[in-house]
Order: structure tokens, then sequence, then C-alpha cells
């Protein structure tokens, strides 16, 4: 009889993690499959000032067929760090290269607080206003 239940539990416990490791599993991928995707990073290069202190243009060079995705803002009191993200592409390409701007918004203005790119090296700085 001892023994009787103790199997039974055990079915039971194994019935509850099993159907505990599938609901866990189904929300990951749920959640993997849900959240943007974004394509490969790109450096940036320079920086330049907009009239408005709280926008800033950054240069990036990206593949002749990939766009800019996506870009994010790291900002504490001494430096803003920007990320950028290309569209991915599939198929064939050459590889020149082409430069092109994108526009960020910062939460609070610039002001002398430095700007580096995701690993943190500083970009130029090319002053139009």
């Amino acid at each position: 009889m001892d023994g009787a239940r103790r199997r039974r539990v055990t079915r039971r416990a194994i019935g509850v993690l099993s159907a505990g490791a599938v609901f866990v599993a189904g929300g990951a991928l749920g959640a993997l499959l849900l959240r943007p995707w974004r394509g490969p990073m790109t450096s940036a290069e320079w920086y330049s000032r907009t009239p408005e202190d709280r926008v800033i243009d950054v240069g990036v060079r990206t593949g002749p067929e990939q766009p800019v995705q996506a870009y994010d803002v790291e900002e504490d009191a001494g430096r803003v760090k920007v990320t950028v993200w290309m569209k991915p592409y599939q198929g064939a390409q050459d590889a020149t290269g082409r430069a092109t701007t994108v526009t960020v918004r910062l939460t609070d203005p610039l002001g002398e607080r430095q700007v580096v790119d995701q690993a943190g090296i500083p970009l130029a700085a090319e002053r139009r206003w």
C-alpha cells in the first residue's frame, strides 16, 4: 500500500512538472517570437549637433541594401552612448558601404557630454551649428 501511494504521488509530480516545463518553454518561445528582432549592429562614426540641444545626428556606414532599423541611447551625466542596428539583408550584395545619418533624440540636452558608440569609443564631433 505504501509503495502504491508513493508511485501515485510520483506520477502526479511528473505530470505537474511536465506541464510546468511545457508552459515555461512555450512562454519563452512566445516571448522570443514576439519581441522586435534587430539586425546586425553598425558602428557610428561621427555625430553633429543640431539647433535643438536634445537632438543629434549620428553618421553610420551601412550596406547598400541595409537601411537603419533602430537605435538605442543610454544617457548619463558624462556621456551619451548610441547603438545603431541595420535591417538584415538576405542575399548577395557588394562590399560597398554607404554613409547615412540617423537622427537621435535625447532625454536631456547634450550640453558638454561625450558621445560614444556601442563599444564606448568617442565619436568625432562635426559641428554644423
